[in-house]
């Protein structure tokens, strides 16, 4: 799939449910771009940072359009693109800058925090061993046999979500925590941001809302 198929795509799905809440009487709308994902520490490993490029910009482009469309067709909505893409660039050219105007202390930027996946289990367990694991672990809970408990297995086992959250309930009885000293890191693993760009993120998404929309948007 070419970088135009795929950020038609993506972008021609985020329309489609715009539409439908429009429908049901939506007024306001408020959509975040993509940052460049070739600045990401993953995109060492790409074999084309330019492919990367092309992706966060056209899909970017494309958001525009269809935002800029949706409010020609629709003139009584507010919609609205917050530009994370320019916040994470501002960030990578200016760490300086950027701590002093957000409150934050990062000092890391070409690298993650996390070196590992998003659990810290090892080779996963196929299907069949999870389902299994699944249904033994509600077996010993379900002393009142009120829950099916190979159905539960194989529901866990065959979601991509519940197989992950299952995954982190096991760490967490296991006694980990994850490390909590990852402030002064731009990203937290290959591609995700910290937690304190999340929180400056949130706090400038809610200026950004209370100036740009009414309270009847």
């Amino acid at each position: 799939m070419t970088v135009d198929q795929q950020t038609t795509k993506t972008v021609d799905k985020i329309k489609e449910c715009i539409n439908s809440l429009i429908s049901k009487n939506a007024k306001s709308f408020l959509l975040l771009n993509l940052p460049d994902m070739s600045i990401t520490p993953s995109a060492k490993d790409h074999a084309d940072l330019k492919v990367l490029h092309a992706l966060a910009i056209e899909h970017n482009r494309k958001l525009q359009a269809m935002a800029n469309e949706l409010k020609s067709k629709n003139p009584s909505i507010s919609i609205h693109i917050f530009d994370v893409f320019s916040m994470m660039n501002e960030a990578l050219a200016n760490i300086e800058a950027y701590n002093a105007k957000y409150g934050t202390k990062i000092t890391v930027t070409d690298r993650g925090f996390w070196d590992g996946g998003y659990t810290i289990f090892g080779k996963k367990k196929n299907k069949e061993a999870l389902a299994e694991e699944v249904s033994n672990e509600v077996d010993k809970a379900n002393t009142r046999n009120v829950t099916d408990s190979s159905l539960l297995g194989r529901l866990v086992s065959q979601s991509a979500t519940l197989r992950t959250a299952y995954e982190v309930a096991k760490i967490y009885e296991m006694g980990y925590r994850p490390p909590m000293d990852a402030d002064n890191y731009l990203f937290w693993d290959y591609v995700h941001p910290t937690r304190v760009i999340h929180e400056a993120l949130g706090k400038i998404i809610i200026d950004y809302i209370n100036q740009n929309y009414t309270p009847a948007h």
